[in-house]
């Protein structure tokens, strides 16, 4: 009995991160791609400085909104409080993990070359953290 329980309950965890994934692709899909293209990378100087700067301002400029849609959009795709809250954490988890990895590889990549600077700096990752805490309990 307990290993089938284990079994659904990897099930369902599996199925809540490719939901996750899959709203991350609607709502920052650009972030996504540069980030897993850009960690392909053998040397981080090979990482366009601006690519960079384009997610960067993307990013700067809809962030916000994406996240109060991606929470709107789990609010109505799913009644259950429990659910909902779960899945809406996971999304927000793995939104911070991709933004995490790219303010990394930004960081990287102008610290690498003296004097380089880039055309729009990103948003703080607390700044990030800090919005994403008013959704926690918003479901």
């Amino acid at each position: 009995r307990e290993e089938e329980v284990s079994s659904w309950k990897q099930v369902l965890a599996a199925t809540v991160l490719e939901f996750a994934e899959s709203e991350l692709e609607r709502h920052f899909g650009y972030l996504k791609l540069f980030v897993v293209d850009a960690e392909q990378q053998s040397d981080i100087g090979q990482i366009s400085p601006d690519g960079l700067s384009h997610v960067a301002s993307t990013f700067n400029a809809e962030w916000r909104a994406q996240i109060s849609a991606i929470n709107s959009s789990i609010i109505q795709s799913f009644s259950n409080f429990r659910t909902g809250t779960e899945i809406l954490h996971a999304v927000l988890g793995q939104l911070i993990i991709y933004y995490t990895r790219f303010h990394s590889l930004f960081d990287k990549r102008f610290a690498r070359r003296a004097g380089a600077t880039a055309v729009c700096q990103p948003v703080g990752v607390q700044n990030v953290m800090v919005e994403i805490k008013k959704y926690r309990n918003n479901f």
